[in-house]
C-alpha cells in the first residue's frame, strides 16, 4: 500500500504527529510511506492520501486549504483521510458543530465519497504531548485497515 501524507506544520506539533504515524505504518509489510508539505507533493498516486494541519486563528494552515483547494479534482480517485489538531479537543463536545463546518470544512469540501475517515488531535504548544502518540497510531492504523482490501477481494 502507497500512503501520502501532506501536512503542515507551524511550532512542530503536527510534524510530530505525522511522525508517529510513519513509525505505525512503517511496521505493516508492503507499506511504502511518503510526507511532505503541500508544495512538496506532486504527485498524487497513492492508495491513500492523508492531509493534515493545524488550527490556527479558528481555521487550518492556509498552505493545506491551498493544497485540497488546487488537487480537488484528482483526489476523487484516491481514499482520503483528513486530521487536524487543535486545543478546542478538549471541549469537542460543546463545539462539535463549529469544528465540523470551520475546521473540517475547508479540508473535506467535496470529498464526501472519497474520505474515508477525519480526526481531529489535541495540539500543543511547549511540551509533547506524548498521549496523542497512541491515538495518531491507533487512528491511522484503523485507516488503513479501512481500505486494505480483504484476502479474496480486488
Amino acid at each position: 500500500m502507497r500512503v501520502c501524507i501532506v501536512f503542515d506544520s507551524k511550532r512542530g506539533a503536527t510534524r510530530q504527529i505525522v511522525q508517529w504515524m510513519v513509525e505505525a505504518l512503517e511496521e505493516l509489510e508492503g507499506t511504502k510511506v511518503v510526507t511532505g508539505g503541500p508544495k512538496e507533493i506532486e504527485a498524487l498516486n497513492h492508495d491513500l492520501l492523508v492531509i493534515g494541519s493545524p488550527i490556527y486563528f479558528e481555521r487550518p494552515m492556509k498552505s493545506v486549504s491551498e493544497f485540497v483547494a488546487a488537487h480537488a479534482s484528482s483526489m476523487h480517485s484516491h481514499r482520503v483521510a483528513v486530521f487536524i489538531l487543535g486545543w478546542a479537543k478538549s471541549v469537542y463536545q460543546r463545539v462539535e458543530k463549529h469544528i465540523e463546518k470551520r475546521y473540517f470544512g475547508p479540508l473535506v469540501k467535496g470529498l464526501s465519497d472519497e474520505l474515508v475517515s477525519k480526526h481531529m488531535f489535541r495540539g500543543w504548544i511547549r511540551k509533547k504531548d506524548s498521549a496523542q502518540e497512541k491515538e495518531s497510531k491507533e487512528w491511522i492504523l484503523n485507516v488503513v485497515a479501512m481500505i486494505k482490501p480483504r484476502p479474496g477481494n480486488s
